[in-house]
Parts: structure tokens; C-alpha cells; sequence
């Protein structure tokens, strides 16, 4: 059993608690934890100026190009270095200290993105060099999220680490809300598309730059265990990740049902807005403004994360999230206004932060420090790659069959997701050299 987490038993397995032992524990507030208050600056910044560049980015290569697919291709594109690198990265993050790796990959970030708005402030229009630009901004990304995810669970007890990853949830909600919003205004005040990107990822480089700042005032040390600082091989290593995720019976249910929630959820924004065109023939600002407006469901559910994490077990609150985004999809497939279509997007966005703090709590809880890099990349790039496979079967998919039709049958597979993941019988932590003995 790992140290100070209580494990109680349910449905004959046994289901982590988000409960410390330590009484300490339960009085203190996060308010009071200051290395995780700056992680949360930290994100929030960062979080914020990406989603800057994210509203920006399809717009300008539309601009450059004229053309939808290049736009999405780009998109794609902007993925690939995840799914190349997550597993590497995560076996190099076991062995290293992981607040100097946050630290360099986002002033790497900033000097990249700084040269893009200096590239794109002269007016200079290539779509290779801004493509390259982008997937060596993704390549420091995934060094940063792999040890962020890892490094996390250091800064705060195990009683609040469900509460603090709601909050950090949180702060993604409200960038996600206020990025587009800022970025739309620096378009518009802007002589062009792309002069007003240029200010747009200046403004991201300088958030960057903030958020390392930021991480290099942590005084908790990141650094990996002693007993795991040397390794036999890196490539052992990495495969030791993978091993442990694909054998770990817990482990393997939730990566497994997080990977098709991720790609059932990449979907909903796009249902959205093509029901919103197609049913009710919104403008373009008016689809903006509703998808603004469901998306507040977020900031109230990240609130939420911590009093609904210390009333229901991770297994409750995947099936909880199942239904109200099964919901949420089915009142789209029979929506008879904007209104109501809202009411469903806020369903989903609603229970989204409280889903992913919770089961991100509860994996931690599960997984050894010594593997936590490793593991959580392996579980990471299976989330990463849903999205981009979510969205090309949903392009297809809405083009055959239409919004309400696609809505319905995206709402069914979250209620058998929810309902099989929920059957599945649960297990406790298993050490590491059980399931990894074997590797050669």
C-alpha cells in the first residue's frame, strides 16, 4: 500500500480514497502551500497565452492559404510531437530534475514564439517556417507537460491533491474563456490577420517567459528519488512505462476509458458548432458567444472538484461525468433552439475539470514515483492522440450523417463507455518490479 493513502474495499477490489492519513493533512488549506501556488501562476499564464495562440493559429493559416484542410493539417501537426515523444520523455523525466526541465522548455517556448512574432511582424508569410516554428514549440511542450504532470503531486498533500488539480482545472477553464476573447479583440483592433497574430504570440511568448519564472521560484525539490537517479538503459526505461500502464489492471481501465472520453469529447465543440450553423443558421459571432457561454460550466464545476472529491470514489465520478456528457450530446441531437443547445454544452463543460482532477488525483495515488514519469506518458499520449482521431472520424461523420444523427450516436457510446468502465473490477497499487520484471 503506499505511504498515508487509505485504500477502502468496493465491489471486491479495492478503490483509492482521496483521503490522507495525516491530519495535518485535512486541516491545511492550499492557500497555505506556496510552491504549489506559484505551479498554479504558473499554468494559469502559460494557459492563458496558449490559448491565445490557439484561436489565432487556424485563422492565420486560413488566411495564408485559403484552405480548410491546410488549416486542419497544421492542427494536426501541432499534435505529432506529443505522440512521437510522450514515452521518451517521460523515461528522460524519471532520471532528471523536473522543475529545470519545466524551466528551459518554456524559455525555449518563449524564444521560439518570440522569433514567429518578429517573423510575422515584417509581413513575412511563409507557411513552412511558421509549421517548423510550430512543431519545435510542441517539441518543448511535451517536455514540460510530461514533467508537470509528474512533478505535480509533490506540492501538495495527498488529501488535497484532487481539490489542487481542480483549480488547476480551473484556471484552464477560465484562459480557454478569456483567451479567444483577448485574441479576437488584438485581431480586430489589427490592420491584418497577420500582424495581429504577431502581437498575438508576442503576447504568448511573454506569458511563457512568466510562467518559467514562476517554476524557477519553487523550492520543493522536483528531482527524481535517489534510489531511481541511475537507470540500466533509457530504452528500458521508457518500455518499463509502457509495461506498467499495459499491465497494471487499474492502470489499464482508466487509460483505456480516458482514451475514448478524449476522443468522444474532441468531437462535442465541433457538434456544436455545426448544429448551431446548419439547425439554427447562427452567425459567426452568435455560435462564438453560445460556446462562450457553456463554457462557463467549467469555471462552476472546477469550483465543485474539491467537495464532490471528498463525497465520491473516482469510479463514481467517471460514471457521473459519462451520463452528463451523454446528456449534454443528447440534448443536442434534439435541441429546438440555441438555447438549449447551450444548456448541453454547459452539461458537458460542466463536469469535464471535475473529471479530469479527480481520476488525474486518483492515478497519482496509484502510481509509484519512482515510475510516475514514465506512467503518466503513457497515459498522456493515449489522451493526446484521441483528439486528433476524434476529430477527423467526427469531420466525416457530421458530413454523412448530419449534426442531430451524429449528436445521438456520440451521446450513446458516452453512456456505454460510463457503464462498461463501471463494471470493471478495480484493483490496488502494484508494485513496480512485479509488473515490469520481465522486461528484458
Amino acid at each position: 500500500m503506499l505511504p498515508g493513502v487509505s485504500l477502502r474495499l468496493e465491489r471486491g477490489g479495492y478503490m483509492g480514497s482521496m483521503h490522507n492519513a495525516s491530519a495535518t493533512g485535512r486541516r491545511e488549506s492550499l492557500w497555505t502551500h506556496h510552491d504549489f501556488l506559484k505551479m498554479w501562476a504558473s499554468q494559469f499564464v502559460s494557459s492563458f497565452g496558449t490559448s491565445l495562440a490557439d484561436f489565432v493559429l487556424p485563422l492565420l493559416v486560413l488566411t495564408l492559404t485559403g484552405s480548410p484542410a491546410r488549416a486542419g493539417a497544421v492542427a494536426a501537426v501541432e499534435k505529432l510531437p506529443y505522440v512521437l515523444l510522450a514515452i521518451p520523455a517521460g523515461a528522460i523525466l524519471d532520471r532528471i530534475d523536473r522543475r529545470r526541465v519545466m524551466v528551459a522548455s518554456n524559455a525555449v517556448r518563449s524564444i521560439i514564439l518570440a522569433g514567429v512574432a518578429l517573423y510575422l511582424g515584417f509581413k513575412a508569410t511563409s507557411l513552412g517556417i511558421l509549421v517548423t516554428a510550430i512543431v519545435l514549440s510542441g517539441l518543448c511542450f511535451v517536455f514540460f507537460d510530461v514533467a508537470d504532470n509528474a512533478a505535480f503531486p509533490r506540492l501538495v498533500p495527498k488529501s488535497r491533491l484532487a481539490q489542487a488539480s481542480g483549480w488547476m482545472e480551473g484556471s484552464v477553464a477560465v484562459s480557454q474563456l478569456a483567451g479567444p476573447a483577448v485574441a479576437g479583440l488584438i485581431l480586430g483592433i489589427s490592420t491584418t490577420v497577420t500582424i495581429g497574430a504577431s502581437f498575438v504570440y508576442g503576447a504568448d511568448a511573454l506569458a511563457l517567459v512568466g510562467s518559467a519564472v514562476a517554476v524557477l521560484s519553487i523550492r520543493t525539490s522536483l528531482a527524481p528519488p535517489p534510489a531511481v537517479s541511475i537507470r540500466p538503459s533509457l530504452l528500458r526505461s521508457a518500455r518499463e512505462g509502457v509495461v506498467y500502464v499495459g499491465r497494471h489492471p487499474e492502470l489499464r481501465r482508466l487509460a483505456l476509458a480516458n482514451f475514448v472520453n478524449c476522443l468522444l469529447l474532441a468531437t462535442v465543440t465541433l457538434s456544436f458548432i455545426t448544429t448551431a450553423r446548419q439547425e439554427f443558421a447562427a452567425s459567426g459571432g452568435l455560435t462564438g458567444l453560445a460556446l462562450a457561454i457553456g463554457a462557463t460550466g467549467g469555471v462552476v464545476g472546477s469550483l465543485l472538484t474539491g467537495t464532490l472529491a471528498r463525497r465520491f470514489s473516482a469510479r463514481r465520478i467517471m460514471l457521473i461525468a459519462g451520463l452528463s456528457w451523454g446528456v449534454g450530446e443528447a440534448v443536442f441531437s434534439v435541441a429546438s433552439s440555441i438555447t438549449f443547445l447551450i444548456f448541453g454544452f454547459v452539461m458537458v463543460s460542466l463536469v469535464r475539470p471535475i473529471y479530469f482532477s479527480i481520476l488525474y488525483a486518483y492515478r497519482n495515488l496509484i502510481i509509484y514515483d519512482s515510475i510516475r514519469g514514465r506512467a503518466n506518458s503513457m497515459y498522456r499520449l493515449l489522451a493526446q492522440a484521441a483528439e486528433p482521431i476524434g476529430l477527423l472520424l467526427a469531420g466525416a461523420a457530421l458530413q454523412t450523417l448530419g449534426p442531430r444523427p451524429f449528436a445521438a450516436i456520440v451521446a450513446a457510446l458516452f453512456l456505454v463507455n460510463a457503464l462498461v468502465a463501471n463494471t470493471t473490477p478495480v484493483t490496488k497499487p502494484v508494485p513496480v518490479d512485479r509488473l515490469t520484471e520481465s522486461i528484458g
